[in-house]
């Protein structure tokens, strides 16, 4: 399976990460800091998602998804994933 399909879950948690760092460490610094950590998460994010609509691209329109076990009740299990297809590729990089 694709690399980039398995972490694609790292382009929402880029700008995340950065923003709990301007919580917990530039805000008290000043707003330069948090300024350049916040442009730093987007841009992870847009690399992250340039790279998937490439690989998109590459892969000729295939649809390709991911799911994962994200809790099991008794025996039943709750899965989520992603899906990654031109459109939501397109979309990632909006």
């Amino acid at each position: 399976m694709n690399p980039i399909v398995q972490n694609l879950w790292l382009i929402p948690a880029a700008p995340l990460l950065a923003s709990l760092l301007i919580l917990g460490v530039a805000g008290s610094k000043g707003k330069g800091e948090a300024g350049a950590l916040a442009i730093i998460g987007q841009v992870i994010a847009l690399a992250l998602s340039v790279v998937a609509f490439w690989q998109t691209l590459h892969a000729h329109g295939a649809h390709v998804f991911y799911n994962f076990t994200w809790f099991t009740f008794g025996s039943i299990p709750l899965r989520i994933g992603w899906l990654l297809d031109p459109l939501t590729a397109a979309m990632l990089v909006m």
